[in-house]
């Protein structure tokens, strides 16, 4: 009888030693293959599997436990997704940028769209373009730059201030301009006080779904502006001069 009983845990303990020969643990880090950061968050999950996945930390580790044989799928948005053949359990996965990826979403309000869904409802500004006419203040700047928003110069000093009016005119607020937001943050209905050269990128939110975030105040349309800021690498120095007779 205990030699049966002793011939079964045998058994038992070489299946369960197999079973666990057949899986190991991963240990990694999710960088940009661009300067090498971490990507908090990236999903690494087993291809095929039924939810075998994790998250990176706040470092860009992960710790996954994987069959021998499974290649590990990473992804990150704005990144291009990537399948790994773990060759051993300490890996560095680098992820490229995918361009593509990133100009199909766009900001609206607090969350994304896809730009698919909005191409009527938004207009973005050539910024090229738009510093050609030289302008001296966001109405210059927006003058025949984007359709359906119409311009009109009060008069003609430098400084002047510009009526504009998105899809025509509205009287909800007491007021036909729409609401500026700078950086996220928003300033009212005048943005005189930035400079032209110092703006990123310029979009017009008009449609209803696209503004319906900040309510009432987005009645008239939004425009949104993200002025230029620092980045890490080499000092990069622009000068923008001009001069009239």
């Amino acid at each position: 009888m205990k030699t049966k009983i002793l011939f079964l845990m045998a058994i038992c303990m070489m299946a369960v030693s197999t079973a666990f020969a057949q899986t190991r643990t991963i240990k990694g880090r999710v960088i940009a293959d661009a300067d090498a950061e971490p990507l908090v968050g990236a999903a690494v999950f087993e291809k095929g599997s039924n939810g075998n996945g994790v998250s990176a930390d706040i470092n860009g580790n992960f710790t996954i436990t994987v069959p021998n044989n499974a290649t590990l799928v990473v992804s990150y948005i704005g990144f291009a997704t990537q399948q790994v053949k773990p060759m051993s359990n300490n890996i560095v996965i680098k992820l490229k940028e995918d361009a593509e990826v990133l100009g199909d979403v766009v900001v609206v309000g607090y969350g994304t769209m896809k730009k698919s869904d909005v191409t009527g409802s938004i207009v973005s500004v050539d910024r090229e373009q738009m510093m050609k006419k030289v302008p001296t203040n966001i109405g210059q700047a927006l003058q025949g730059a984007a359709a359906g928003v119409i311009v009109s110069m009060q008069d003609g000093s430098p400084d002047a201030n510009a009526a504009i009016r998105i899809r025509g005119i509205g009287t909800i607020n007491g007021t036909a301009d729409p609401l500026y937001v700078v950086d996220g943050v928003k300033v009212g209905t005048n943005a005189n006080f930035i400079n032209p050269a110092d703006i990123e990128s310029l979009e017009v939110l008009k449609d209803a779904s696209a503004t319906a975030i900040y309510g009432s105040e987005g009645a008239n349309g939004v425009i949104m502006i993200t002025t230029k800021h620092g980045s890490k690498g080499q000092a990069r120095v622009s000068l923008t001069a001009d001069f009239g007779i």
